[in-house]
């Protein structure tokens, strides 16, 4: 006959150890203790991160209140149509003068334009006057 020998005996099997009441406690606490930690800086970051939007905002409004003030000033500073028109009345004024003192100063500077010498001596007199 042969003899079996159960080398599978109980103390030569491996062991499951149950969690200890401690151990599991000790891991509970410190994931509470992270989770607790996390958020309080979560909650910081959001504070912060609040304080930030909030002072961006003032600041955007007011932006947005010195555009409305110059958008306003700029409106105001536009040109009155009389003004422009009294504008273009003396431009125009200036250069038809402009243009016949062009003329009168061509003619007298040339002598067979027919002017007499007596004419061609006032103007010389006239023009050593304002000069």
């Amino acid at each position: 006959m042969i003899q079996q020998v159960n080398l599978y005996t109980d103390e030569l099997r491996p062991r499951k150890e149950k969690l200890q009441a401690r151990m599991a406690l000790s891991i509970l606490a410190l994931a509470l203790v992270v989770i607790v930690v996390s958020a309080g800086v979560v909650r910081y970051q959001a504070s912060h991160l609040q304080a930030q939007v909030d002072s961006r905002q003032a600041q955007n409004a007011q932006l947005q209140r010195a555009v409305e003030q110059l958008t306003t000033e700029a409106e105001a500073r536009q040109p009155d149509p009389e003004v422009e028109a009294a504008l273009e009345r003396v431009t125009a004024t200036l250069a038809r003068r402009q243009r016949l003192l062009s003329r009168v100063e061509d003619l007298v500077a040339s002598e067979a334009a027919g002017f007499s010498a007596q004419l061609s001596a006032l103007a010389d007199r006239c023009r050593k006057d304002s000069g």
